[in-house]
C-alpha cells in the first residue's frame, strides 16, 4: 500500500511538471560559414561552407563558387582564388598588426556576409628556458622542465596560446609535446585546446609571469630539444577557442544548457581574428 502511494505521488509530481510548447517548425534556410585566421607568418586563407541544420547528418558543404574580396583598410584587393586542393580561397598576402582586414563573400542563393579582423600587437615574451632533472617521476626518473616567460602589457587585456614541440631525429622534424605542468596557471585557469593552452592575463595583469611546463624522461637529448610556439590571440579569437572548448566538452543530457560557438561574421556563421606568432627553438 505505501508504495502504491509513492508511484501515485510521483505520478502527480511528474504530470505536474509537463508543459506543451507551441513550437513552430520553419524550414531552414543556409547560411554562410567563413571562417578566416589571420596571423603575421601565413598568407591570408578563407574557408567558406555553407550551414545544415542541428538534426542533419550530413558534412557542411564547400563553396566553390563564392565571391571572396579583400578589403585592407578601405582599399580592395586583388581577387582571392580558389584553391581546389585546399579547398579555401588565398590571398597574396600576408597579415599585419594594425591593419584591418575586412571580407565580404558572396555567392549565388545565400545572403551575403562580411567580417572584420585586426593582428594583435606582437606580444611581450622572454626567451624559453630549458632546464634538466627538476621533477621525478612516479618511477623515479628525472623530467626536465620548460619555462616560457611572459612579460604582460598591462595597459590592455591580453590573451595567449602555448604549444610544445620536441625534436623528432628520425624525422627530422618536430613533433607535439602533450602539456603536463604542475602550474596553477595551466591546471586551473587555461584550458587545453589543440594540443596546446589558452589563458588570459587575468591573474597577472601587468606583470611578468613564467609558465612552467613538465618534459618527460629522455627528452631533450638532442640538437636542438624543443620548439616553444607562443601566440599573442586577439579577443575575438580568445572567444572563438574557448567557446568552441566548452561546445566541445558539453554534454548531452536533456537538462544541459545549450552552448553557443561565438561568431563575429555578419548575417552568416563563423569566425574572423587575428593572432601572432613567435617560435622560441631551445638548443
Amino acid at each position: 500500500m505505501k508504495r502504491l502511494l509513492l508511484l501515485l505521488l510521483a505520478g502527480i509530481v511528474i504530470g505536474s511538471c509537463e508543459r506543451e510548447l507551441d513550437f513552430k517548425y520553419n524550414s531552414y534556410s543556409p547560411k554562410l560559414v567563413v571562417n578566416a585566421l589571420l596571423n603575421n607568418q601565413e598568407q591570408l586563407v578563407v574557408s567558406v561552407s555553407a550551414s545544415v541544420p542541428f538534426a542533419s547528418s550530413g558534412s557542411p558543404q564547400v563553396i566553390e563558387n563564392a565571391k571572396v574580396s579583400l578589403f585592407v583598410d578601405g582599399v580592395l584587393q586583388a581577387p582571392l582564388s580558389y584553391n581546389g586542393f585546399n579547398k579555401n580561397y588565398a590571398a597574396s598576402l600576408v597579415p599585419q598588426a594594425g591593419k584591418l582586414y575586412r571580407i565580404l563573400v558572396e555567392a549565388p542563393g545565400y545572403v551575403s556576409v562580411e567580417a572584420e579582423a585586426k593582428l594583435p600587437a606582437q606580444g611581450s615574451f622572454g626567451a624559453s628556458v630549458f632546464k634538466d632533472s627538476v621533477y621525478i617521476d612516479s618511477a623515479g626518473f628525472p623530467l626536465g622542465q620548460i619555462t616560457v616567460r611572459i612579460l604582460d602589457d598591462g595597459s590592455m587585456e591580453n590573451f595567449y596560446r602555448i604549444k610544445l614541440f620536441y625534436y623528432e631525429r628520425v624525422l627530422d622534424d618536430f613533433v607535439e609535446l602533450p602539456i603536463d605542468s604542475e602550474d596553477p596557471l595551466v591546471n586551473q585557469f587555461a584550458r587545453n585546446i589543440d594540443g596546446g593552452v589558452v589563458f588570459s592575463d587575468a591573474t597577472f595583469n601587468g606583470n611578468r609571469r613564467d609558465v612552467f611546463f613538465k618534459t618527460p624522461f629522455g627528452f631533450g637529448q638532442d640538437v636542438p630539444k624543443f620548439m616553444v610556439l607562443k601566440e599573442h590571440l586577439s579577443n575575438d579569437y580568445y572567444q572563438y577557442v574557448t567557446s568552441l572548448s566548452r561546445y566541445q566538452n558539453a554534454g548531452s543530457t536533456l537538462f544541459q544548457e545549450p552552448v553557443f560557438v561565438f561568431s563575429n561574421v555578419k548575417n552568416g556563421l563563423g569566425i574572423c581574428a587575428g593572432y601572432q606568432v613567435q617560435r622560441d627553438t631551445i638548443r
